[in-house]
């Protein structure tokens, strides 16, 4: 009888955020089809929160996180006292650590210990623009796996740019001690190379959520309609995060706040739009998209032609509703991956590197804003703009879909190919 691989997931938030509901559900769905009967565990912020939405794994707390602090403390500081010394400990680390989280029973290390193969799944939280404290828990999580000499597949990322040179040099070393890198856009391909990450191990693919839609997209390409239908009262899909909604910058925050609340009143002035509240992220806490959307209905005054969405939307429920729209702005990146598997025109609103990379790929590059440049009217005329040319804007999605599909699958191809 054949004993089951099991596979650690790292680098998990909560699937309350449904582009990390997207990208774990894809991530295992294209390892299922290598690893048939493998067995998942998933490190997350939030175990108890995701093991309601996904069954077929079991979610175990990050280090760093909810583990009891006197545990991750000696945990931690033993790792870190005998890799100063690794000349000479190496060899004894994996033993050790079988006795230490046998003898803490500590659970999460004794996943890593039974694994396989980890997986550090996609993301770009290998870059500092969360802040040190996320980057430095990622880079814990990629550590303990390199001084337990496991097989590291990084999957699907964003990976940098940093600000910061000395987060850049652990993040180079780390890098280099993995098996295979998956990227997905030629921005982080070149970055990669550039700091001089070995480029045999570094390969181009694509975000892997573009996989959850295959089915449905397959039937979309396959339909003869032709895109020739402009409705007089088009339907606008929004999406505003709490993290452009209340930047710390007072300024920012009301220049923001100013131009989602200009475009709405546009949209409603000239054209009667009817405009969709979409969220994307419902908490824990206060990163909830639902928050930041009702107080711009509220500044909004007329919500008549406003339609807040307050349900916590499944992943098909976000694409569903994107599908009745003519266009999608959104500051959300999976949520603007759903819009386009959706067939929809999308802008993305910036505030780090992955939105505009993401959408170069799939050559929309021009209709992406950065939160630094967002203002009202740089938002109502590219918004006029997409109106006006969303026919053609839809034909070039639905003729790059596929290429963005085959990519993605490369993900697990080159995966099984390498493992």
């Amino acid at each position: 009888m054949v004993t089951p691989i099991k596979i650690l997931i790292t680098n998990h938030v909560t699937t309350l955020n449904r582009g990390d509901l997207s990208i774990l559900t894809a991530t295992i769905s294209s390892l299922r089809r290598i690893f048939m009967k493998a067995k998942f565990i998933v490190l997350s912020i939030h175990p108890e929160l995701d093991s309601s939405t996904i069954t077929e794994c079991v979610f175990l707390p990050k280090f760093m996180t909810a583990i009891s602090l006197f545990q991750n403390i000696v945990v931690l500081v033993s790792f870190l006292l005998l890799s100063l010394f690794w000349p000479i400990t190496g060899s004894f680390i994996p033993k050790f650590a079988m006795y230490l989280a046998y003898g803490l029973k500590h659970a999460t290390l004794q996943a890593y210990i039974s694994a396989d193969i980890v997986v550090v799944r996609g993301s770009d939280t290998l870059s500092d623009v969360y802040g040190f404290p996320s980057f430095l828990s990622n880079l814990v999580d990629i550590t303990v796996a390199i001084l337990l000499k496991k097989k590291i597949v990084v999957l699907g990322h964003t990976i940098g740019p940093f600000n910061n040179r000395f987060t850049e040099f652990m993040c180079f070393k780390a890098l280099n001690k993995v098996k295979l890198i998956t990227v997905r856009e030629r921005t982080s391909l070149k970055y990669l190379i550039d700091i001089g990450v070995d480029p045999n191990k570094v390969f181009l693919t694509a975000d892997i959520a573009f996989l959850l839609a295959k089915n449905d997209i397959r039937g979309q390409l396959e339909e003869k309609q032709e895109f020739n239908q402009i409705s007089s009262t088009p339907i606008v899909g929004l999406n505003v995060s709490p993290i452009i909604w209340n930047l710390q910058n007072e300024s920012m925050r009301k220049r923001n706040r100013e131009a989602f609340t200009v475009l709405v009143k546009h949209l409603i002035r000239k054209h009667h739009a009817k405009i969709i509240l979409i969220p994307h992220v419902f908490g824990p806490g206060t990163n909830d998209d639902r928050a930041s959307l009702k107080e711009l209905r509220q500044l909004c005054l007329n919500t008549s032609n406003l339609e807040l969405i307050e349900d916590k939307l499944s992943i098909n429920d976000v694409r569903r509703i994107l599908k009745k729209c003519d266009i999608f702005i959104s500051c959300r990146m999976h949520a603007l991956i759903s819009a386009l598997c959706a067939l929809t025109p999308a802008i993305g609103i910036d505030y780090s590197l992955k939105t505009t990379s993401i959408m170069e790929e799939a050559d929309l590059g021009k209709w992406t804003i950065s939160d630094k440049n967002l203002n009202s009217k740089l938002l109502i005329d590219m918004v006029e703009s997409m109106l006006n040319n969303r026919l053609d804007i839809k034909k070039r999605i639905r003729n790059k879909l596929p290429e963005l599909i085959a990519r993605a699958e490369l993900n697990g191809l080159i995966t099984r190919k390498l493992l």
